[in-house]
């Protein structure tokens, strides 16, 4: 199944007691996009995914714009000054969005790879201090954190949402997972958090399901077992990957 946040501003899933971050980490997650816009007509940078502590970001992944160019906006936070990457936003389709970045020096930069290519990457502010690694909760669709509320809600679905901590994946490894789809057993080498988005708890097992999600339609990461909450409302969708009903 894939969640989708296209219909009502404020939706998303929050994930509460992920493994202790890392400097270094490997994030992918499938998108659908209907439209890079956010939901609601004032909302800015709509969110793919975000670690927090439920106030502030260690890192964020969403949307940005400038003049009619959209880009996919990765923040990781410094305790002085927060780095900023960008890239060319892709077509509005199915997409692997992903990416590898160590913190650990200030000089370094994210890869981000879309369907596991390699894209170019422009530095938009360097970071500087030391990177934050006290998040422990993910949120998709809008901001899970509590001080980007007013931020904008992704118009689109996601699904199969994966973190790899303290490991850089190769560009080897990120295109045989771009390549698999939604192989569940594939690489869990370092593989802290992933969560199929296969069911909801009280909808179970009808898989794919459609209709809104409420508060106790949990869904779960499979590698601890952290429990995901839907919030304002999202939808429950056929599988991206395998299904129909797109």
């Amino acid at each position: 199944m894939a969640i989708d946040t296209s219909g009502n501003a404020g939706a998303r899933v929050t994930f509460d007691g992920l493994a202790a971050p890392n400097n270094k980490m490997s994030f992918q997650t499938w998108i659908l996009p209907v439209s890079w816009d956010p939901v609601q007509a004032d909302g800015t940078f709509p969110s793919i995914g975000e670690l927090h502590d439920g106030s502030v970001d260690d890192w964020l992944f969403n949307i940005s714009k400038s003049g009619s160019n959209y880009f996919l906006h990765y923040v990781r936070t410094f305790s002085t000054t927060n780095g900023i990457w960008t890239v060319p936003a892709p077509s509005l389709a199915l997409h692997a969005i992903q990416i590898s970045y160590d913190a650990s020096a200030v000089g370094n930069n994210p890869t981000i790879l879309v369907d596991g290519i390699s894209q170019t990457v422009t530095r938009v502010t360097a970071p500087v201090g030391t990177a934050r690694v006290s998040g422990t909760k993910y949120s998709f669709g809008s901001f899970g954190c509590g001080v980007a509320t007013g931020g904008g809600t992704f118009r689109g679905k996601n699904q199969d949402p994966r973190i790899y901590n303290n490991r850089i994946l190769t560009a080897s490894e990120w295109a045989a997972l771009a390549a698999s789809s939604r192989t569940i057993e594939m690489n869990d080498n370092g593989l802290t958090f992933h969560a199929p988005l296969m069911y909801a708890a009280n909808r179970y097992p009808a898989i794919p399901f459609a209709g809104t999600l409420g508060a106790t339609d949990y869904t779960y990461d499979r590698i601890g077992g952290v429990q995901g909450t839907p919030a304002g409302s999202p939808s429950g969708a056929a599988d991206m990957v395998y299904g129909t009903g797109f």
